[in-house]
């Protein structure tokens, strides 16, 4: 079960960011503006961000599943980018 929740995930995850460029060129042709950040930018708003969303989610749920979701998503950004 834990296998074919792992496989689904990943196929999942590959589908969503296959579409992503989909999404963007949608909004983008409504007249939305679209950013383009940097790695750089992107790791800034990161280590600006996560701390206040952390402490937020603090108060939802107990740490136990903060921990988890973050060492799950650490590893699927590692598959995502193999």
């Amino acid at each position: 079960m834990r296998r074919a929740a792992h496989e689904a995930s990943v196929i999942t995850r590959a589908d969503v960011e296959a579409r992503g460029d989909q999404r963007v060129e949608y909004i983008a042709g409504r007249g939305v503006r679209v950013c383009h950040p940097t790695v750089a930018e992107m790791n800034q708003f990161r280590q600006t961000g996560q701390p206040s969303y952390i402490t937020w989610l603090k108060g939802q749920i107990s740490q136990e599943w903060i921990d988890m979701a973050l060492k799950d998503a650490a590893w699927a950004n590692k598959e995502v980018k193999k």
